[in-house]
């Protein structure tokens, strides 16, 4: 695991301090989970950033897929 220096304000240090608190986490177990969540949120917009630019991805409603892939189920 890399160790990674950080500065943030004293006001959003104060929040964290609060919420670990709250939730009996270290402040590091707070950061690390909203770092993983930023990641995912970004891949998760790429990819549907790439599919939005795929002339040949297949666009469904919901319902067209709940007919397509959850029928049966």
């Amino acid at each position: 695991m890399s160790v990674i220096p950080l500065r943030i304000e004293n006001d959003m240090e104060k929040q964290l301090g609060r919420i670990a608190h709250e939730l009996r986490r270290p402040k590091s177990y707070i950061i690390r989970e909203a770092i993983r969540e930023y990641i995912n949120d970004t891949i998760d917009y790429e990819i549907a950033l790439s599919r939005m630019k795929d002339k040949n991805d297949e666009i469904l409603t919901s319902r067209e897929f709940k007919n397509k892939y959850l029928r049966g189920k």
